[in-house]
């Protein structure tokens, strides 16, 4: 009997036994034209194994590219796309930084932060809809994150603490209500009844 973990592993799992076989059968392929046919028929096979790929010229070269990995590039055919050098496919990318941003709240976010930043750029009516938009969206982001009411005064005294500055206008904003969509457990009842 013949057991997978007997044979040769796998260069690109995600094709399967049958497409590495036709790659190995183009080896051995002596006539150049004829290799390059059946290189466009394996290709063909390949792009039906993945049609999430909409872009016509990227998918070719992603294909060609992965035709002659799996052929570890010791196959002699015409590709019709640019494939990048051999060193660049197996390169691994630079490791994304972390950011080292220093959040003052976690539950506002750091964009509420960059918008209190701001608050010296406004003047007059400008300001005051400024500001009460602030308010306003960490009234939002609170709620998301407590579920619990939350008193107005509470958030006006948050942003006076984040921002450090005092407005005389804070106390007259009067905030939107913020409503948390409840889900309704009736789905679940109306499901099981319907099996009964």
């Amino acid at each position: 009997m013949d057991y997978n973990t007997e044979r040769p592993k796998l260069i690109l799992p995600e094709y399967g036994r049958n497409i590495h076989q036709m790659v190995s059968y183009l080896k051995t392929i002596e006539d150049r034209v004829e290799r390059n046919e059946q290189a466009s028929v394996v290709i063909r096979v390949m792009s039906s194994l993945s049609p999430q790929i909409k872009n016509r010229e990227e998918m070719a070269q992603r294909l060609w590219t992965q035709l002659l990995i799996m052929a570890e590039f010791d196959l002699d055919v015409d590709v019709p796309v640019e494939i990048p050098p051999q060193n660049e496919i197996f390169d691994k990318p630079e490791p994304v930084p972390y950011p080292k941003t220093i959040i003052k709240t976690k539950h506002y976010g750091h964009n509420i932060d960059l918008l209190i930043e701001q608050v010296d750029n406004y003047e007059g009516d400008e300001l005051y809809q400024y500001v009460e938009q602030i308010l306003n969206q960490m009234k939002k982001l609170y709620m998301n994150w407590n579920k619990d009411l939350v008193a107005d005064d509470i958030i006006k005294r948050e942003f006076v603490r984040l921002s450090g500055k005092n407005f005389d206008f804070i106390d007259n904003i009067e905030l939107a209500e913020v409503k948390i969509p409840k889900f309704n457990n009736n789905y679940k009842k109306k499901k099981q009844q319907k099996r009964r």
